[in-house]
């Protein structure tokens, strides 16, 4: 009998003593940060398979288990925080020199959002990241101050030269020579702009002061191309009619009748008078191409044969699907580059820049539907000749 007790008593100690190791196990897992090796982890699992007797607690067994989980799971997390953390740390760096404080700045708060949204990092490199990414922190935030300081001295010169700028603004503002006193206002207006920013308190009320004297100007300016606009208008919309005539002329057989219907055109295009600097020379090209068209065709009848003509037809051809090809090319070019002009921040010479892409646009979609029109006309000509 004493025997057995003691035998069970043994057990007992052993099965307590077996128990207690493994919660100093459990307990060291739960320690780890995340940091460590992974042959920490091991050495733990060795020590644990060591303590394993017969008839262990599965409770214990299962919380083993768990914590190996919750182990994997954090050394993931503060794998991905040191990662995350030293990426943000390299992109602090890149930008420490940046002239644009305030995009930079902004850019600076990013990375500090970020940073805490990465956590904790484990006891070996929690503080020791921190201390690098504050530091190159505190270097940009440095030399902000030291910009800003130096912006409030020049902002009073600023203002010095705003005012002598408001002063011939106004000097000029009701001359009526029109393209001089543009390139003067231009110049003026380019001068305000280099002349810097002076101060959130006076800014607004120093270019109220200046834009309305040069709106004086603008506004007369305004009223008298709006008239002389309107004259071209009423040209541009005759001449465009003209131009439909000609193109709808340009490919008849009927070559008397319609030489003579051109020579009127011409005299009907010489009284519309001018249609304005920016489509009269299209609107020329455009009347020029059917009326050449005409006279090109009439000079060819008369003396080509109709296997020659079949000929020079399908040369004609293939130059205008190349030259179709080239203008859509240059399409996407100009696309391409009206697209970085609209994201630009508007100021006039962007503004009157886009302007010119458009026009330049519009002439070259012009020009592909006039080869195309041309192709159309060809191959139903093939199909007469």
């Amino acid at each position: 009998m004493a025997n057995n007790d003691r035998f069970d008593f043994n057990w007992d100690s052993f099965y307590t003593v077996s128990n207690n190791q493994k919660y100093e196990i459990i307990n060291e897992v739960r320690r780890l940060d995340g940091t460590e090796d992974l042959e920490v982890l091991e050495n733990l699992k060795t020590e644990w398979t060591k303590v394993q007797t017969d008839g262990d607690d599965p409770a214990l067994e299962e919380r083993f288990k768990k914590e190996i989980e919750r182990y994997h799971e954090k050394r993931e997390r503060v794998q991905k925080s040191i990662e995350g953390k030293k990426a943000l740390i390299e992109k602090a760096h890149e930008l420490k020199d940046s002239e644009d404080f305030f995009v930079t700045a902004e850019k600076y708060k990013e990375l500090q959002a970020q940073w805490r949204e990465f956590g904790y990092s484990g006891r070996e490199y929690n503080d020791k990241l921190w201390e690098e990414f504050s530091e190159v922190n505190d270097y940009f935030f440095e030399r902000r101050n030291q910009f800003y300081e130096q912006q409030n001295q020049e902002r009073e010169k600023a203002r010095e030269r705003k005012e002598e700028l408001i002063k011939q603004a106004e000097e000029i503002k009701d001359s009526t020579d029109w393209y001089n006193t543009s390139k003067i206002q231009r110049e003026l207006m380019d001068a305000w702009r280099k002349a810097g920013f002076a101060s959130r308190e006076v800014e607004n009320e120093l270019w109220e002061r200046f834009n309305s004297a040069r709106q004086v100007f603008y506004k007369n300016q305004e009223a008298f191309f709006t008239e002389l606009r309107a004259k071209e208008a009423e040209a541009k919309a005759i001449k465009e009619k003209l131009i439909q005539e000609t193109h709808e002329l340009k490919d008849s057989f009927d070559f008397d009748t319609v030489r003579q219907r051109f020579d009127d055109i011409m005299e009907e295009w010489k009284a519309a008078g001018h249609s304005g600097r920016r489509h009269e020379e299209n609107l020329w090209q455009e009347f020029r191409e059917g009326r050449d068209h005409f006279f090109a065709r009439m000079q060819e009848a008369q003396k080509q044969s109709r296997e020659e003509r079949r000929a020079e037809i399908f040369d004609r051809i293939d130059e205008l699907n190349q030259q179709i090809d080239s203008l859509e090319d240059m399409k996407t070019v100009i696309e391409g580059k009206l697209a970085q002009l609209e994201s630009r921040p508007e100021d006039e010479e962007t503004l009157k820049e886009i302007e010119e892409t458009k026009i330049y646009l519009e002439n070259n979609d012009k020009q592909i539907e006039a080869y195309l029109e041309e192709l159309k006309n060809l191959n139903d000509e093939i199909e007469r000749v």
